[in-house]
C-alpha cells in the first residue's frame, strides 16, 4: 500500500508494523503506541486490498476510527492507543501532576505580579468578599465560614452532634495515624514544611517587609515569664557560651515562646527556643514534671497541683508533639530540685543539640 501526499509517493506500508511506525514517526496520532488486537486483523485486510491511498484519507476514514477519543483524562483514549491498564493509569496520573504544576505556576507568577487581582478572585481571601460587595466585617466573617469547612462545630451542624462528634474524632485518628506511619525523615520534612521561618517570610515578601513581618510573628508567639532559678542558670550559661542574635532567642526571663493550640483553645510555652534553628530545649524539674526513667506511676505526684503521673506525663508529651508537629526539635533537660547550678554533662547536652541543628 502505498500513502501518497498531492498524489505524490512519500511512503510505502506492507504490514502493521511499519503502518504503526509510520504513525508514530509522523505524529499522525498524538501518544499513540501501537493498535489494539480486535482492529489489527482489520487493518492488516485493508493494507492488502489498498494499493494507494491519500494521507488526509487515511488519518480521517481508518485512523480516527480506532482512536477517537480526544481526552487525555479517560481510560478510553490510552486504551486505544494501545497502552496497558498500567500504562493508562500511570500517562494519567503524569497529566494530573503536570497540569498542578502549571496551575500552581500560574498562580505564583499571578499572586506576585498582580496580588490584588489575585485575592479578588479567591475566596480564601477577604478582598474576594470585599469586591463582591460585602463590608470589612461582613468579609471577615464570611471568610471565616468559608474556612471553618472541618471543625467540630461545622461536623455537628452538618451531621448531628453524636455522628458530628465522632466523624471528627476519626477524621483527626486517621490523619495521626498516616502521619506517624511515615519514615521519620518524611515526618520531620513535613513538619518542617509548616513552619513560619525568616527565609519563607523573606522569599514571600522581600527582605524588609519579610524580616520585620517575621519579627513581628516571634514577638506576638512569645510570653514574659520568670521560670526557675535553676532552668535560668542553665540558660544564662548557654546564652554566654553559644552566638546567636539576641532577637533569636526567647526563653523565660526575657520573653518565653508560646505555641496556641487551636484544637484545645491553649497556650504551650517553651523554656529556651531558638526560632532560627528551629529548636527548643525544655528544663524540667523532676518534682513537677515526672521522669518516665525513675518515677513510680503508682506514687509520683506534682508537688504542688498534686496532679497524678498520668494526668502530667500527657501534658508534657503533648505539649512536646505539639511542637514537634510545628516544626521544632524538642530536648528535654531533666533538673533534680536539689540542683544549686548547672551541671557540666547536662550543660554540654544542650550546647552539643544546639551545634548539630
Amino acid at each position: 500500500m502505498i500513502i501518497t501526499h498531492k498524489k505524490q509517493p512519500i511512503a510505502i506500508i506492507s504490514n502493521i508494523e511499519e503502518l504503526e511506525k509510520y504513525i508514530t514517526d509522523n505524529t499522525l496520532i498524538i501518544n499513540f503506541k501501537k493498535f489494539q488486537d480486535n482492529t489489527r486483523n482489520t487493518l492488516l485486510e485493508n493494507i492488502s486490498n489498498t494499493s494507494r491511498i491519500g494521507i488526509k484519507e487515511l488519518k480521517t476514514k481508518w485512523l480516527k476510527k480506532y482512536c477517537n477519543c480526544k481526552s487525555v483524562w479517560v481510560d478510553q483514549y490510552w486504551i486505544e492507543r494501545g497502552y496497558s491498564k498500567q500504562e493508562t493509569l500511570e500517562n494519567i496520573k503524569l497529566f494530573q501532576r503536570n497540569n498542578s504544576k502549571k496551575s500552581v505556576q500560574k498562580s505564583k507568577t499571578e499572586r506576585n505580579e498582580n496580588p490584588d487581582y489575585y485575592k479578588s478572585k479567591r475566596s480564601i481571601y477577604k478582598e474576594f468578599w470585599i469586591s463582591k460587595g460585602y463590608s470589612e466585617e461582613e468579609a471577615m466573617s464570611l471568610l471565616t465560614k468559608r474556612q471553618n469547612t472541618v471543625s467540630l462545630e461545622s461536623l455537628v451542624i452538618k451531621y448531628g452532634k453524636a455522628q458530628g462528634e465522632q466523624k471528627y474524632k476519626e477524621r483527626n485518628s486517621k490523619w495521626i495515624t498516616s502521619l506517624y506511619n511515615k519514615p521519620i525523615e518524611e515526618i520531620n520534612k513535613f513538619n518542617k514544611s509548616k513552619c513560619v521561618t525568616k527565609e519563607k517570610m523573606c522569599l514571600k515578601y522581600g527582605d524588609i517587609v519579610g524580616t520585620q513581618k517575621w519579627l513581628n510573628y516571634i514577638h506576638a508567639h512569645s510570653n514574659m515569664w520568670k521560670g526557675s532559678k535553676i532552668a535560668n542558670s542553665y540558660i544564662q550559661e548557654i546564652i554566654n557560651i553559644i552566638s546567636i542574635p539576641d532577637d533569636d532567642l526567647f526563653y523565660a526571663a526575657k520573653k518565653e515562646f508560646y505555641i496556641y493550640d487551636k484544637k484545645i483553645k491553649k497556650l504551650f510555652f517553651y523554656d529556651f527556643t531558638i526560632i532560627s534553628k528551629k529548636i527548643i530545649i525544655e528544663f524540667n524539674g523532676q518534682h513537677v514534671h515526672p521522669n518516665p526513667d525513675i518515677h513510680d506511676k503508682n506514687i509520683w505526684k506534682q508537688a504542688f497541683s498534686k496532679k497524678s503521673y498520668e494526668e502530667c506525663i500527657q501534658y508534657d508529651n503533648y505539649k512536646k508533639q505539639l511542637a514537634e508537629k510545628s516544626g521544632f526539635n524538642v530536648l528535654t533537660i531533666w533538673i533534680d530540685k536539689n540542683e544549686s547550678k548547672p551541671q557540666i554533662e547536662k550543660l554540654q547536652e544542650c550546647i552539643n543539640f544546639i551545634n548539630n541543628n
